[in-house]
């Protein structure tokens, strides 16, 4: 579903375990929604409360602020990380084995694989705070998104009404742009033996368009 979808926004927003199989699965930029300290603080809170021997388990975008924690407060608990939604099961039971009877994870396929091994699971839950920075966060890169493609618009305009052909090379020389109808990418060791003067020329151009 997000596949097929993707290409009709500029960016997406998702949290944990969804933002990452989402980055792996599409090129659209992915803006995650943090898990911070606060909010997994306030889920061990929870599962102290209820005087029963639990562990935390996440990715790594999770479990590293865990252990700042666990460091932090000298906390007598065990953090389990994976690294791929395939580990989840195998570690959920084997925290089931190690008689926990509690587990603090993320929301989605990790309360519904807990609850299957027969785990309690305690939710870390993102404070309104961490989306409101979120959001901020996805609306600036957001514009700078619009802002690029509309760059774009207007540099292939301006080519269609000139009515030649232009290469654009990052500084690496990557090639960036071209307005060759075949969207073809040329390496820039060719460019450089069909025009003689492309090497002056690609300094002019780095130094009016930051780079490219």
């Amino acid at each position: 579903l997000v596949k097929s979808a993707a290409s009709q926004f500029d960016l997406i927003i998702a949290r944990g375990e969804t933002a990452i199989i989402i980055k792996k699965t599409v090129t659209t930029p992915v803006v995650e929604i943090p898990i911070s300290g606060p909010d997994i603080l306030s889920a061990i809170t929870q599962a102290e409360q209820l005087k029963m021997p639990f562990a935390v388990m996440g990715y790594a975008s999770m479990t590293n602020n865990a252990k700042r924690i666990k460091d932090l407060l000298k906390l007598d608990i065990e953090i389990f990380t994976i690294s791929q939604f395939s580990e989840m099961e195998y570690t959920l039971k084997t925290i089931k084995n190690n008689g926990y009877r509690i587990v603090v994870c993320g929301m989605g396929a990790a309360d519904n694989i807990a609850r299957r091994v027969g785990l309690n699971p305690i939710n870390v839950m993102t404070s309104a705070i961490t989306v409101d920075e979120t959001l901020n966060r996805a609306c600036f890169i957001g514009r700078i998104i619009v802002e690029g493609k509309e760059r774009t618009k207007f540099f292939l305009h301006l080519t269609e009404i000139s009515g030649k052909k232009y290469i654009v090379y990052s500084q690496d020389y990557v090639q960036v742009f071209n307005s060759f109808e075949d969207d073809c990418t040329i390496p820039i060791q060719i460019c450089e033996k069909l025009l003689p003067n492309v090497t002056e020329e690609r300094q002019i151009i780095k130094r009016n368009i930051n780079g490219q």
